[in-house]
């Protein structure tokens, strides 16, 4: 009875969790998922990233500047919230993705009481490592603070993720950036990094995604300007 309640998306999720899981096993099953109906994905302009940038590359508040680091990696809000200095690494240029801030029930007699705390990733692909852009690197090293530091709250405390939500609200609408989700930062950067290039397979690694069906489901279908691009190079030899 209570799945009966889920969203055909929560069963798929559920789903592939365990199919995971069971693959981690060496058990392979396979498995049918329920189709779930494609929702309009919502992205940045490219004249709203403009804007942040040019904000952001001249901000002293590293709440701000993670907004633009999460255009150029596709960071989960959670796993933004629980970045500490340790997990970047300046040297080599990665971001270690370890742990993920998540809401969770503090008591069992009561639904609606709740609490965030710092967990492992879901998924085993979510454990992974973001190359940070080399234009990117000499900002970050200005904001650089000691190893255990949290990157957003600059001290040894995490930043819950509905808190920060509540600040990128308010600072998109200072820059005249209003009516996106957190996550449309995401899906910006999945397909900017799909129009300029970047494989499939290497994005779905990058966002951490279980598998490249998630990435292709998610994101090839909004790239239509990119495939008239290309098919558009294909040569009409009586023109020639």
């Amino acid at each position: 009875l209570k799945l009966q309640k889920l969203s055909s998306k929560r069963i798929k999720d559920i789903l592939l969790l365990l199919n995971q899981f069971l693959q981690d096993q060496n058990i392979n099953i396979k498995m049918e998922y329920p189709v779930v109906q494609k929702k309009n994905i919502s992205i940045l302009t490219n004249d709203e990233i403009s804007v942040i940038e040019k904000d952001t590359l001249q901000t002293t508040d590293i709440k701000k500047f993670a907004t633009l680091l999460t255009l150029f990696t596709g960071l989960r809000i959670g796993e933004l919230c629980a970045l500490q200095w340790k997990d970047i690494d300046l040297e080599r240029k990665v971001i270690h993705i370890t742990k993920n801030i998540v809401r969770t029930k503090s008591d069992e007699s009561n639904y609606l009481k709740t609490e965030t705390k710092i967990d492992t990733p879901k998924t085993v692909t979510s454990i992974r490592d973001i190359p940070i852009k080399d234009e990117l690197i000499s900002y970050l090293k200005a904001f650089q603070k000691e190893k255990n530091t949290f990157l957003l709250t600059e001290g040894n405390f995490y930043m819950p993720p509905n808190k920060y939500y509540y600040f990128y609200r308010k600072y998109f609408e200072d820059l005249n950036i209003v009516n996106y989700k957190f996550h449309t930062l995401r899906h910006t950067f999945a397909t900017r990094s799909l129009s300029f290039g970047m494989d499939i397979k290497t994005l779905s690694v990058i966002l951490g995604h279980t598998s490249v069906k998630i990435t292709l489901d998610l994101y090839v279908h909004i790239t239509e300007e990119e495939k008239r691009k290309q098919i558009n190079k294909i040569p009409l030899f009586s023109l020639q």
